[in-house]
């Protein structure tokens, strides 16, 4: 099924990797100098999204976060199949780690993890990939269906009428790209004590209402 990845001519084991919801097929390629490496296989139909998100892992390297990073996008399986090719983070997921640690570490890493996010959301934005429709609808549906659910928080009724009140302030805010799913399970804890970025497959651009083109003019 990767036979014709011309990499696969290196690579000396190909490990199935069951963690995680997406739907892509994920495999740890040992490669025969011993490098570890992420395949990711799609269906075919899925060629248009997943070229994009491996565009969009492209422009998140540039960052020089530590990340899963991209080697090769392409089609395999004799055109059954999209593939992207990425380096492998060593490591823990953070989630399992996170609560063996104590409160400073707790702590350091949060702030490193902020310090990541922040420079995703720094990365100018290209006008072509902004969704049309803004997000606001989106969230309040979100809200109210978590208000009808029954896993509510006790005493949650401040936040939420917070969030009501005051959800129209992030019209303000021009939108920014995300990584989309951005939690402890898609940290890796890396032995060097720092943490690395994986799964970028939810990536979007959060929009909420206008935002300012290049040329200063407003776009809703």
């Amino acid at each position: 099924m990767y036979f014709d990845i011309k990499q696969s001519r290196n690579w000396k084991s190909v490990v199935p990797v069951s963690k995680g919801w997406s739907r892509d097929k994920k495999y740890l390629i040992t490669t025969d100098t011993d490098e570890w490496l992420l395949l990711r296989m799609s269906d075919i139909g899925q060629f248009d999204t997943k070229k994009k998100e491996y565009d969009i892992i492209q422009k998140y390297a540039k960052l020089g976060i530590k990340m899963s990073e991209p080697i090769e996008f392409g089609v395999c399986n004799n055109g059954k199949n999209v593939y992207m090719l990425l380096t492998w983070i060593e490591g823990q997921d953070l989630e399992t780690v996170l609560p063996e640690l104590s409160k400073e570490e707790q702590y350091r890493l949060g702030r490193q993890a902020g310090g990541i996010l922040k420079k995703i959301h720094s990365i100018p934005l290209d006008e072509r990939d902004i969704p049309n429709k803004a997000k606001q609808a989106k969230k309040l549906l979100q809200l109210s269906k978590y208000e009808e659910s029954n896993v509510r928080i006790d005493g949650d009724e401040a936040a939420v009428k917070y969030v009501k009140e005051n959800i129209d302030y992030i019209r303000n805010e021009n939108p920014v790209y995300m990584h989309g799913d951005y939690h402890p399970g898609n940290l890796i804890y890396m032995p060097d004590g720092t943490i690395g970025v994986i799964d970028f497959n939810r990536w979007e651009i959060e929009r909420f209402g206008a935002f300012a083109k290049t040329d200063g003019t407003q776009r809703y």
